[in-house]
């Protein structure tokens, strides 16, 4: 009856019967608030866990993904789908790129705050008592789950709750955590890799990423040993001791629609930029180097645009000859993924050796703040560079970061490390291997 009612709570964001919940089980949903509350919890898990594992067995599998709001969620939610795993998403808020989430708490969570404030941390509570009874998988960035406050173990704003993976692992859960960006990005270490890097151009030092190399390397170390993995791709790979490296800068191929590899005037070269934060992609050398050339009388112009919806950046990517990722970082994100996807060439700065998809056939053109002039001169007047990138880039998507080539690297990660049972992991491997990277749909 108890579980019925969350249910209706979540499905129809009820606010009535969210205060009513909170106001009957406020005595329990904090575990550690009393005895009483430890036995509730201590028998709730457990029928969480005889739950899951009768899922499990029969092959009837649960994932969520949240609770970072992550533009690729999405996709990633699909290429579960794609392995036959009812995956949803699940946020408490949302950035202007996207709201394209399962389950959005957003409005709901803000009426708590401002009419219940004490009560937000058992609103939490009450959000994780449902997602326990109705997942198996989760999957979490760094920063933070559930349950609030995150952190407080190495970092005081990133890390999911001690508390909430205890109880993911007490309930027989799996649980995969894997890197965004600020949530593994240590100053000493990153600034370690070279010249140029997101630390070598940070304004304010502290106030974005973990930063701190001792605390956030206490942190990560945390959240590995409660992690059934630990997952990361590209310069994270050399921030997170034993992190897998799987591609999920996923794309749905199917949307992005190649343009053709021709330029759209021939008058002036465009080139598209389109940063979140401007001093962590180098636009002010990106900025220099466009003027410079506007001095030499060469017909260029920057298309800058920031702060946008996602669909606006993809319909600007259509218009621009060339796109310019960013030129400090070492790696490129995912609007890198989506222009290249598109058949726009892309320019970006890439580490030496940098953990991305098949490196030797990205078709990148490297450029970092030194070089990123006298690149922009060259292409100007090298069409067929620029139009080799733009057709290369597609296929390179496809086979690397499509929903289906993630579903592929889901499925051995599950098989390898989520101990089902020996005929689930031989179904979700016959369906794995049927997958053709470009063909399935979200």
């Amino acid at each position: 009856m108890l579980l019925k009612k969350v249910n209706r709570f979540v499905k129809k964001r009820d606010y009535a019967l969210l205060a009513s919940l909170l106001d009957g089980l406020r005595e329990f949903l904090d575990p550690d608030q009393s005895p009483e509350a430890q036995k509730f919890w201590t028998a709730f898990i457990a029928d969480c866990q005889i739950v899951a594992e009768d899922r499990l067995r029969r092959g009837r599998i649960n994932s969520l993904w949240g609770v970072t709001p992550i533009a690729n969620l999405s996709a990633q939610v699909a290429a579960d789908r794609a392995l036959n795993v009812n995956a949803k998403t699940l946020v408490f808020n949302t950035y202007y790129t996207t709201s394209d989430f399962d389950f959005v708490f957003t409005e709901i969570q803000d009426r708590v705050i401002a009419e219940r404030g004490q009560d937000l941390y058992l609103f939490r509570w009450l959000v994780l008592m449902w997602a326990l009874a109705s997942f198996d998988i989760f999957h979490l960035f760094n920063d933070r789950g559930i349950v609030e406050p995150a952190g407080g173990y190495g970092s005081s704003r990133f890390g999911i709750a001690v508390r909430e993976m205890e109880i993911y692992r007490c309930a027989g859960k799996r649980l995969y955590t894997y890197a965004y960006g600020a949530d593994h990005r240590m100053r000493n270490k990153t600034l370690a890799l070279g010249k140029w890097s997101f630390c070598s151009e940070c304004p304010a030092p502290g106030s974005y990423c973990v930063c701190d190399d001792h605390g956030g390397g206490k942190m990560l170390e945390v959240i590995r040993k409660y992690s059934t993995a630990v997952v990361a791709h590209g310069l994270a790979i050399k921030m997170i001791p034993g992190a897998r490296n799987v591609p999920y800068l996923t794309v749905d191929v199917g949307k992005l629609h190649p343009r053709p590899p021709v330029r759209h005037s021939r008058d002036k070269f465009v080139v598209g930029h389109f940063p979140n934060h401007p001093y962590f992609k180098g636009t002010s050398y990106l900025e220099n180097a466009i003027r410079n050339l506007q001095a030499e009388g060469r017909p260029i112009e920057l298309s800058l645009l920031s702060g946008k919806p996602n669909d606006e950046i993809l319909a600007a990517m259509r218009e621009v000859d060339v796109l310019v990722d960013q030129l400090v970082s070492g790696s490129f994100g995912l609007t890198a993924v989506e222009a290249m996807g598109m058949g726009c060439p892309v320019i970006c700065y890439l580490h030496a050796g940098v953990d991305v998809a098949d490196l030797e056939a990205c078709p990148i053109i490297p450029a970092n703040p030194d070089t990123i002039e006298n690149v922009l001169r060259s292409l100007m007047s090298d069409f067929t560079r620029l139009s080799a990138a733009g057709a290369a880039g597609p296929g390179y998507v496809r086979k690397n970061y499509s929903i289906e080539a993630l579903a592929k690297h889901l499925s051995a990660l599950y098989i390898e490390t989520a101990a089902l049972p020996w005929y689930v992991r031989a179904k979700m491997g016959e369906t794995a291997k049927s997958l053709d990277p470009g063909a399935y749909q979200s």
